[in-house]
């Protein structure tokens, strides 16, 4: 069942972090699309609520202080 190379192991590893990290990159696509809700796919492209956060003080400090 368990070869010496850990294969199992490691294929087990590399579908936990698929698992991870595919929701976490659809996330961020969909954080870049227009509107205030989010949407899949995006339906154009903005950096408006980005400029929106980092001109906003109750955002930045908090987010400097954690």
């Amino acid at each position: 069942m368990f070869n010496g190379s850990g294969t199992l192991s490691r294929t087990l590893a590399v579908l936990v972090a698929l698992f991870i990290l595919i929701p976490m990159l659809l996330v961020a696509v969909m954080s870049f699309g227009q509107g205030s809700s989010l949407r899949f796919p995006p339906q154009s492209f903005t950096l408006d609520s980005y400029a929106a956060y980092f001109k906003s003080s109750s955002w930045t400090i908090p987010t400097l202080n954690s």
